[in-house]
């Protein structure tokens, strides 16, 4: 059995911009809920998320798993730690899973650190064909697209 999404089939250009918009809402919606969630005090102890971050669409790619998803976003965006993302300017958002247990998030970033580098690009482009920024949806601001300078 794949460990990958079944693709799904038709739809056509319509379907896809659908998809691409829900993806936008979920995000805002995520973004959202965290804040709400940290405002009233009751931040999910014990949860974890798995993601991927990439240079650019099908660029350099790095899988990680963290307990605050929006901190350790900020951290790489802002090269808060020497390292793999900051040397290879590895910073957008482009796959993330929750999960409720701290544990089972990271025996699944384990499990997915041996996928072939075509299965996690199958994944991405599952959720995410476009590969846009997820963090905007979490209240980041977006990042130039290759070839942009920034204006900051």
């Amino acid at each position: 059995r794949s460990p990958l999404p079944e693709a799904r089939s038709g739809g056509g250009m319509d379907a896809g911009l659908r998809q691409h918009d829900s993806l936008k809402t979920i995000g805002v919606m995520l973004a959202k809920a965290s804040i709400h969630v940290r405002a009233r005090g009751e931040a999910m102890r014990n949860s974890g998320t798995v993601y991927m971050l990439a240079s650019q669409p099908r660029g350099t790619l790095y899988l990680g798993v963290t307990s605050d998803l929006n901190g350790r976003v900020w951290q790489h965006r802002t090269g808060a730690f020497e390292g793999f993302t900051k040397r290879y300017d590895v910073k957008r958002l482009v796959w993330f899973e929750h999960h409720a247990d701290i544990a089972a998030a990271i025996a699944r970033e384990k499990a997915i650190k041996f996928w072939r580098r075509a299965w996690k690009v199958a994944a991405i482009e599952a959720t995410n064909p476009h590969w846009d920024d997820l963090a905007v949806g979490l209240g980041f601001e977006p990042l130039p697209m290759i070839g942009e300078r920034s204006t900051g």
